[in-house]
Parts: structure tokens; sequence; C-alpha cells
């Protein structure tokens, strides 16, 4: 079987959730013997040998920017047009956008990952949801730059775009892999569950150090959609209660949305490391007592999932994808998204009760052990697409 799955950006050092979940993906597929074209905009390499099952294509001359633009969507297709022809490709894999013309065009099966989106419509939650989306071009530190040529030449890619797009996305896909049950029934019937991968081969269950500091751990990027803000008063509260704590803080976000917070919390005992690549992320979770990610909502959060193969007690939400996979009280704590009391209580619970939190973090690797491998996914998807294949 030949896959192609043409994405953004392709890594193996970035710790960007999609970034993950297409590596994993990609590195199951090829252990488990599926031939896999990747075609990506940009590339990272740094730490990692390619599979000798991938292949994997750089697009070159494709302008730098933070998600699939049309116009990198055009390039991308026209590229894999020769690939699908001469290298007979079995099924191109879609995982990060809405549309693509590989629908319009058949020459390969196409399969479509279909996700939660943020729930702009909570009243609870739009405010600090809208303020990052103002402000998801500064988080990721992007100038968008159009010159003459670049606006004629979008011009007709959105021409092109209007011709093609007739339906909505997964009408014209053959299969569909979901990640939430939550939007099951609003798809149609060639859909199936696929949850994210956890390479846990390369997760080795750490022998945690004695540290001094009790240290709560953040991952992710610094904005108010992933309830930082709660995160903090949560923390200061707890922090005013009992003197040997700390609260790491791993990411990057908007200048603006970090200067703002760092006026606001100025305890020396909040560490900000901002942006950390992958190959360093093991020696904080080593360090770390617990993890916490106190999303407005997720779909299925990588970063609750390696915390869980590290071992760590987890705190998390209550929403979204999350409560597909985490049992609340088992593998960790679930708390209501914004809210500070609610928080405040489990980060308590699990510093006052080491031996329940040791109990949770042990059962969280066993979990995503037997149940979430990059080897156990690609068994799903190999399965799910072998009854598709002629």
């Amino acid at each position: 079987m030949k896959i192609l799955i043409p994405t953004h950006i392709f890594s193996d050092v970035m710790p960007n959730g999609l970034l993950v979940v297409t590596w994993n993906l990609v590195n199951g597929l090829a252990r488990r013997g599926v031939k896999v074209y990747v075609v990506s905009n940009r590339t990272y390499l740094h730490t990692k040998k390619l599979h000798p099952n991938i292949k994997l294509y750089t697009i070159n001359n494709c302008q730098r920017s933070i998600t699939y633009d049309k116009r990198c969507l055009f390039y991308s297709w026209l590229f894999c047009l020769p690939l699908m022809i001469f290298k007979k490709i079995d099924f191109v894999f879609i995982l990060d956008t809405l549309y693509t013309p590989f629908s319009w065009l058949k020459i390969s099966k196409v399969i479509k990952r279909a996700i939660k989106l943020w729930d702009y419509q909570n009243p609870k939650l739009r405010k600090d949801l809208f303020h990052d989306r103002k402000r998801k071009l500064a988080e990721e530190n992007f100038i968008v730059k159009k010159f003459f040529l670049g606006k004629v030449i979008d011009f007709f890619i959105e021409k092109f775009f209007k011709m093609i797009e007739k339906k909505p996305h997964y009408k014209k896909a053959d299969i569909i892999f979901y990640q939430t049950y939550q939007i099951k029934d609003k798809l149609p019937k060639n859909s199936f569950y696929l949850p994210n991968a956890v390479d846990v081969k390369d997760i080795k269950r750490l022998t945690k150090k004695k540290n001094q500091k009790f240290i709560y751990l953040f991952v992710g990027h610094i904005a108010k959609r992933k309830g930082i803000e709660y995160l903090l008063k949560a923390f200061n509260k707890l922090a005013e209660k009992y003197e040997n704590m700390q609260l790491w803080l791993l990411g990057q976000g908007a200048p603006d949305t970090i200067e703002n917070l760092k006026k606001q919390y100025t305890a020396k005992n909040i560490k900000w490391f901002g942006k950390i690549w992958r190959d360093r992320l093991p020696d904080f979770f080593q360090a770390a007592n617990v993890f916490v990610l106190p999303s407005l909502g997720e779909t299925m959060p990588n970063a609750v999932l390696e915390a869980m193969a590290y071992e760590l007690p987890v705190i998390t939400t209550n929403g979204g994808g999350i409560v597909d996979f985490f049992t609340d009280g088992k593998t960790g704590l679930l708390v209501e998204p914004a809210e500070v009391k609610g928080l405040f209580e489990a980060m308590e619970f699990m510093y006052l009760d080491p031996q329940a939190a040791a109990a949770m973090a042990r059962d969280g690797r066993d979990y995503v052990e037997k149940n979430l491998s990059v080897e156990k996914i690609a068994d799903i998807v190999i399965k799910t697409l072998n009854k598709y294949a002629h």
C-alpha cells in the first residue's frame, strides 16, 4: 500500500500538535510496511533518520505561512499530481486542511481528518478565543508580505478554488477519520474514529529526580485559549498556601500576550521558558511532578498523551476529545474549563496525595502503551484502508 501525505510542516523537533500527529502517523505506517510519501512546504529534521519506507519531498518555492493558504494548497496539489500518477499512490491522506483540489480531481482515493473546532459561540469562552484569533500571526512571530506578482497569482488561484468549492470538504472523501466522538453524528457513514498516537518506544518510564521544589508543568502555546490565565490564577493561590512550588511554562505566544501576563504575574516561582525544541522536552517531563493543560477546548492534545506516556499525573479540562480517552480519577483529574476554583483544588490534591497521583500516572502510562502507540494507530488506519483499496 502507498499513501501520500501533503502537510504544511514536517518536523521531528518542533512541538506543535499537528506536527507531532503527522510525524507519529507517518512513522507508525512506515513501521507497519506502508510506503509513505510526504510532501511539505517546510521541513525541519534534525534528530532522527527517516524510516526506509518514508520518502520526503520539500516544496522550496512556497511562501512561508502559519497554515496552508490557498496558494500553498495549489502548489502542493501541483507537486503531488505526478507522484500520484507515476508512483501509483493508493490514498492521499489530508491531515490539516479543510478543502483541497485532491477531492476535485480524483486520481487517488482521498482520506480526510475531521476535527472539532473551537467553540466560539460559548459565551463563557468566546472573549478569550477571539482574543487569540486576532493574535495568531503574532503568536507565530509571522509577518505577511504580499508583492504585486503574488497578489496576481493569488487572484487566479482564488478563482480556481471558487470553481471547485461546491460541496463540503468531506462529502467527496472516500474515508473520514475523526478525533472526537462529539462530531460523529454529523459525519457520513464512511467515518471512523482515529485517536492520536504516542511513540511510546521513544518515551522511557523516567526515573524521577528528587527536587526541592514541587513542579507543575505546562507545555503549549502561551495563549488565552489554552487557559493560561486560569492556570496562573490557580497557581498564585496555591503558592500563597505552600512555599515549595514552581510553575514551569513552556511554549511561545503573541509577544503582547506574554508581556501582559508577565506584568500581572511577577512571582519568582513562575518560570517562563519560551519556545523549547522537542529534543529538550524529556528533561522537563523528568523534572516535573504534575502536568497541567487547562485548555478552553481541545480535540486530542498530544501534550496530554505524552505526559501520560512519561508517567506524569495529568490535570486537564473536561471537554472536546479529551473525554474520549481520559478517565477522571484514574488517568488523572478533569476540571471544567475557565474555572479557577476547580483547577486549584485539583492541583492541591496532586500535591497533598502523592500516592494517588502516582497511581494515576501509572494508569496513564499503561493506557497509552496499550491503546495509543503509533503501531496500534497505524493498524487501525491500515485495517480501514484495506476495505477501500479496490
